[in-house]
């Protein structure tokens, strides 16, 4: 069964408000869309505007055939959140390939970003030093601000991501802020173990 929900550019954040009740409703097959200014949208609409990306996501992860899809789904949405803050609003702050914080250092430093442990210096594993990225997605990484951003009020907390907020337990929360070095498939199984989801 198909539902619709109506939305326009004053009640946009009242949809956040009601996921939990969507979420719900889903146990009875209840499928959503979504219909802004009198026009339907779904994911797969090529031209949706801006506003409504986050939200359509949403519906994606509702209306998804199984819970391993959902959890999933939110959690590459979560991590593409994420890297998009970071880059778009430069928050590292790299220069000639180093990031704020090891511009800063004192000390030698291996690698250009916060993939080198603090404590011991190891270079975490996932680390692909040609590439100058990561190998995996891990959520826990994504979410770490360093000592730098947080000193300049930047910080990322489970429940300031709809995807994260909206779907996880209090557990599963807890296992994406201590997952740090971790690959997507090892937390998705966490997450099954404990699900909320429907």
């Amino acid at each position: 069964m198909k539902k619709t929900i109506e939305l326009d550019e004053n009640n946009l954040d009242s949809f956040y408000k009601k996921v939990r009740w969507y979420n719900f409703l889903r146990k009875f097959g209840k499928k959503f869309s979504i219909k802004y200014k009198g026009k339907e949208y779904n994911h797969n609409t090529k031209t949706s505007p801006k506003e409504l990306e986050m939200i359509l996501n949403v519906i994606t992860i509702l209306n998804a055939k199984s819970r391993r899809e959902k959890y999933s789904l939110l959690y590459d949405y979560a991590c593409d959140y994420l890297d998009n803050e970071f880059m778009e609003k430069r928050l590292c702050d790299f220069k000639d390939d180093m990031c704020i914080r090891n511009r800063c250092r004192t000390r030698g430093v291996k690698v250009s970003s916060c993939c080198e442990r603090t404590k011991t210096g190891v270079i975490c594993e996932n680390f692909d030093n040609v590439n100058k990225c990561c190998k995996i997605k891990s959520i826990g990484c994504k979410l770490f601000c360093c000592y730098f951003l947080r000193k300049k009020g930047i910080r990322y907390r489970i429940n300031s991501i709809p995807y994260l907020k909206y779907f996880l337990s209090i557990r599963q929360k807890l296992i994406c802020k201590t997952s740090i070095f971790v690959d997507k498939e090892i937390i998705i199984d966490k997450f099954m173990k404990f699900y909320k989801m429907p």
